[in-house]
């Protein structure tokens, strides 16, 4: 169905039913001195540059519109950057899951931007935990409380059994959750800047 949905849209802009229109962010004249640091090599520090609106007005039912945030890379950490903080920033990068978004102070003349990545398959692995240990604590609390209303004294201590071993894995995917997240602690610098680092592309 996804791929009959991009063939779709493939044609469509192919043909010329899909509009596409650009609006950049407006800048504000004003700029940031970011300087991002990592434990770990690999998070790349990105901003919204503008807003792409994409219109089909062939729509059947009606004039069908969407609209999507437009996001370039600045730079790779370690590395030091001038940022207008007119428009918001994420981190991200090759398995390392996208920070939430933040945006800089434009009284703050220059930043430090601490980043702790975060991993896709610690995520994975938590969300598991959490799904995984949710159908287990369901199972568990079926087998021990409806074996005590039925009669069915055996299937007690295996519900307890699962049901126990459920909560441990919710609260095992939430810690993996929480630790597979990426986190970015933005302070005010005062010390020198670093050297410029190697662009993400």
């Amino acid at each position: 169905m996804r791929t009959l949905v991009l063939l779709g849209i493939l044609a469509a802009t192919t043909t010329g039913c899909v509009e596409l229109t650009y609006f950049p962010d407006p800048a504000t004249g004003t700029k940031v001195q970011a300087t991002v640091t990592s434990r770990e090599p690999g998070p790349v520090l990105y901003q919204r540059t503008g807003v792409r609106l994409v219109t089909n007005p062939t729509a059947l039912v009606r004039r069908s519109r969407r609209t999507y945030a437009v996001y370039a890379p600045l730079c790779a950490a370690p590395c030091s950057v001038e940022i207008d903080p007119g428009s918001p920033l994420y981190v991200s990068g090759d398995g390392i899951t996208p920070s939430p978004l933040f945006n800089l102070d434009p009284k703050q003349g220059a930043v430090s931007l601490d980043v702790r990545p975060g991993s896709w398959a610690q995520s994975v692995l938590g969300l598991t935990g959490v799904f995984g240990g949710w159908a287990a604590f369901g199972v568990g609390t079926y087998l021990a409380f409806g074996g005590a209303l039925v009669d069915h004294r055996e299937w007690i201590v295996p519900g307890v059994v699962t049901l126990g071993a459920g909560v441990v894995a919710m609260i095992a995917g939430a810690i993996l959750l929480t630790t597979g997240s990426t986190s970015v602690r933005v302070a005010p610098r005062t010390t020198g800047a670093l050297s410029p680092g190697t662009p993400p592309w």
